[in-house]
């Protein structure tokens, strides 16, 4: 249960330097792109729940091997830890 314990620390870390960047940008260019900003503040919030759950869940269930639920977590969860990076670099 250790990796568990330790993939849904990483989500927590990752979720909250993303949402600190945005905070960041938000005060550095008060007058630049707020609705975007807003929207990638929810949609890594939506991704932290998502993710969150899908790792309980897989913990949980035993119908596929749990460590090839953990990989298609974690190539998900690459996946879409970069969209919201990709997002963020756009707008600065």
């Amino acid at each position: 249960m250790a990796s568990v314990r330790l993939l849904k620390k990483d989500v927590n870390y990752i979720t909250n330097e993303i949402i600190i960047e945005c905070f960041t940008l938000e005060i550095l260019f008060p007058n630049k792109n707020k609705e975007e900003l807003t929207k990638i503040i929810a949609d890594t919030i939506h991704f932290q729940s998502n993710t969150i759950k899908a790792i309980n869940s897989a913990a949980t269930t035993s119908s596929k091997p749990i460590k090839n639920q953990f990989t298609n977590i974690k190539t998900k969860m690459k996946a879409e830890i970069n969209q919201l990076v990709d997002r963020l670099e756009k707008l600065s």
